[in-house]
This record gives C-alpha cells, structure tokens and sequence, in this order.
C-alpha cells in the first residue's frame, strides 16, 4: 500500500494540480519534487524557502523598490 506522500503525488499528478510539500529542513522535499519532474520530463520544480516572516502573497509576487531603484542607476 502506498503512504500517504507517495498518494498525495498520485493524486496530485491525477488530477493536474500542484503540491505543496511541507516538513522539517532536510528531509527531501526538493530532492523529491526534483527527482519526480526529472523523471517526468517536466522543468525542475519551483522552490519558496519559507521564513518565520514569510506570507500567503509572497508565493505569488514581491517587489522589492529599493532594489529596483538600485539597479536602475547609472
């Protein structure tokens, strides 16, 4: 029987939606969703390091002025 990450990946690639993988540093989070899009043939997965100050909108955008201003100068 399958546990219940490897179901969450089944379902997950059943139904065409995304998955959130959530636990402990280094427990192979990346290595999996690494492992998974390289033998799949799909682009290596996108990777959000979540801080204590991290928020919902931050998976989506961030703009960081300041450094926007930064670059712009000559």
């Amino acid at each position: 029987m399958a546990g219940p990450v490897e179901q969450g990946l089944n379902v997950a690639l059943a139904l065409g939606q995304p998955l959130l993988l959530t636990g402990e540093p280094g427990t192979g989070k990346t290595q999996l969703a690494a492992s998974l899009a390289y033998e799949l043939n799909l682009p290596p997965p996108l990777v959000f390091n979540v801080k204590t100050t991290s928020g919902a909108r931050d998976l989506f955008y961030r703009y960081d002025a300041l450094g926007h201003f930064h670059d712009a100068q000559p």
